[in-house]
């Protein structure tokens, strides 16, 4: 599933972009922006869940809840 919004690129400092989505102020990396995007564009924005992360992630914490009851002596 994913979500999808629109922003607006305010300003770039640097590094950095600001976005103004939904009235507020968020800063993200200026190598995430689109090719050729630049101040004063607006910008149409889509979050997905990345499953396989989740998963990995998930996995990584599970095995190392057991390694350290393993190690407290609980198994």
């Amino acid at each position: 599933m994913e979500s999808r919004f629109n922003c607006y690129l305010d300003r770039v400092e640097g590094d950095s972009a600001v976005l103004l989505i939904a009235g507020r102020e968020s800063v993200i990396p200026v190598s995430v922006l689109p090719q050729g995007a630049r101040e004063g564009d607006h910008l149409l924005l889509t979050v997905t869940v990345d499953e396989s992360a989740r998963d990995k992630t998930a996995s990584e914490v599970s095995d190392l809840q057991r390694r350290l009851k393993f190690q407290d002596g609980q198994e």
